[in-house]
């Protein structure tokens, strides 16, 4: 015997709508304003650039990553290329541009957050973090691209930072901060 029940459509379930970048971290967001603001809501950047931050573990890297791409960003722009569409060329002056570049300083007096390059030029590490966040990115740019993206800091040197060496030395025991007979701190010297 052939049944025919009466199959009712499932219930509707309720769908809220969130965008999914209200739950970015504080830097993917902040980030992805600025780029928004500066490219438009047509080009993939700011969506791709802020979900490369939010998708990094540590709020330190997210920080650091977010700092390092904003140089990158301002160079590529300034140099008449889009940041998705630098070449190795490119790539490779840019490591030569950190190693001279002046750093951005508060102006004293000035608006709050207004800010000149006028700075000392980056130290080792600061130049290391930017080029590593500028690697990270392509890297993600080729994790979430169906075609893959080829990374044009792949043959880019990087800066030597010794992770052994510390600008202050600090007591094996403590952890604190050690001076020596001079009243300075050991491995720091003096500003000339």
């Amino acid at each position: 015997m052939h049944c025919h029940a009466r199959h009712s459509a499932p219930p509707a379930l309720a769908t809220v709508r969130r965008d999914p970048r209200d739950l970015w971290p504080e830097h993917a967001r902040r980030l992805y304003d600025e780029l928004l603001a500066r490219y438009g809501e047509r080009d993939a950047l700011p969506t791709l650039a802020a979900s490369w931050i939010a998708h990094q573990r540590s709020v330190h890297t997210q920080k650091s990553y977010a700092r390092g791409f904003r140089v990158f960003e301002e160079f590529a722009r300034e140099h008449g290329a889009h940041p998705m569409a630098v070449k190795f060329g490119l790539a490779d002056t840019f490591r030569l541009y950190l190693e001279t570049a002046p750093t951005w300083v508060r102006v004293r007096g000035g608006r709050r957050g207004e800010m000149v390059r006028t700075g000392k030029p980056y130290a080792e590490a600061s130049r290391k973090n930017a080029l590593s966040a500028a690697f990270s990115f392509f890297v993600y740019l080729d994790m979430v691209s169906d075609d893959g993206v080829k990374n044009p800091f792949d043959a880019a040197q990087r800066p030597y930072v010794d992770p052994d060496h510390s600008a202050t030395s600090r007591s094996r025991t403590t952890g604190r901060p050690v001076r020596n007979p001079a009243g300075r701190f050991a491995g720091v010297q003096r500003a000339r």
